[in-house]
């Protein structure tokens, strides 16, 4: 297993917690499908060789704009704090 692969499950993991979270009301697990999906295809790019930096800004860019879309951007610092937090505690990426 490649050191992407190990990113891709610890990040897997923790989206899945921040999805799993009931505070907001919403069954987020309905979405899982779709999260796999996009993950997958940013696992393809890697594939086809674009370099990982390329890949993580792209990710980065989607989400910012998925967030804006549908107004979420002022609790994205926390979201992404939140699951950085979680993806430091369970192994250290740095």
């Amino acid at each position: 297993m490649t050191r992407l692969d190990d990113l891709t499950k610890i990040y897997w993991h923790g989206i899945q917690d921040a999805l799993t979270d009931n505070s907001a009301g919403v069954d987020f697990r309905q979405f899982s499908a779709i999260s796999q999906r996009f993950l997958s295809e940013y696992k393809q790019l890697e594939t086809d060789g674009l370099p990982g930096q390329t890949i993580a800004l792209a990710m980065l860019g989607a989400t910012l704009n998925l967030c804006n879309i549908f107004g979420g951007h002022e609790q994205l610092p926390m979201v992404l704090r939140n699951i950085a937090d979680r993806i430091d505690n369970e192994r250290n990426i740095h």
